[in-house]
Order: structure tokens, then C-alpha cells, then sequence
């Protein structure tokens, strides 16, 4: 590689790390009424998805401070919970599994996702 292309290069991959999408992501195995306390911790914005397997007809998302407070929920009757952090910091995400009809369990994906330039101030 040249000069010219390496410097272009590093320009590139110097913005590539300045401006990453943050993600972060967890499968759960949880039976019919069970629930999984995850500590993690998260953006300000950043937003909180769950998703469900087939035999999962509901999943719910509670989000905790660090010393246990509920600071929101998302208790709908679905299989696609979504809630947001506050703020930075550590949380407690509690994960709970009201209505599995599959006899070993369910299967739960908790994902988070955040891009790095929507916190940056707008020009």
C-alpha cells in the first residue's frame, strides 16, 4: 500500500472507531412463570429489545437501578418487549417469562443497541 492509501486507510479506520454501533446481546432458557436477573450496564437512550421462540406467547422486561428501584417496565401482552436506559450506568434487567407452552422452556433473546453519534451534540 502507498503513502496516499494508507493515510486514506487510516483516516477511514480512525472514523470507523470514532462512530461504532454498540450492541450487546443475551439468550436466556426460561421456563413457563420463570424469570433471569441480568446486571449490565447501558447508554443513556440505549435502547432494551427482547424477542421470543415460537412457543413463547408472552415476555416481559422490568429494568432496575444498580440498588433495586423499578425505573421501567414493559409488561404489554406480547412477545417483543422494548424499554430504554435512563441513563449511563448500571442496571439490574429482569427478564421474566409469564406464558411458554412448550414443556422444556422457552427461549429469550435480549439485545441492546446504541449508536455512538446520536449523543454527540448536533452542529
Amino acid at each position: 500500500m502507498n503513502g496516499l492509501h494508507l493515510a486514506a486507510f487510516a483516516s477511514l479506520t480512525t472514523l470507523i472507531m470514532l462512530s461504532p454501533v454498540k450492541a450487546q446481546g443475551v439468550d436466556l432458557h426460561l421456563a413457563h412463570g420463570e424469570s433471569e436477573l441480568i446486571q449490565q450496564h447501558f447508554t443513556n437512550g440505549e435502547t432494551i429489545t427482547a424477542s421470543c421462540s415460537k412457543h413463547c406467547l408472552d415476555l416481559d422486561l422490568y429494568l432496575y437501578d444498580i440498588d433495586g428501584n423499578l425505573l421501567s417496565q414493559d409488561t404489554d401482552l406480547d412477545i417483543a418487549p422494548t424499554l430504554s436506559a435512563p441513563y449511563d450506568g448500571d442496571f439490574l434487567l429482569e427478564v421474566f417469562m409469564p406464558n411458554c407452552e412448550h414443556p422444556e422452556g422457552c427461549t429469550a433473546r435480549i439485545y441492546s443497541q446504541q449508536e455512538s453519534l446520536s449523543s454527540l451534540p448536533s452542529q
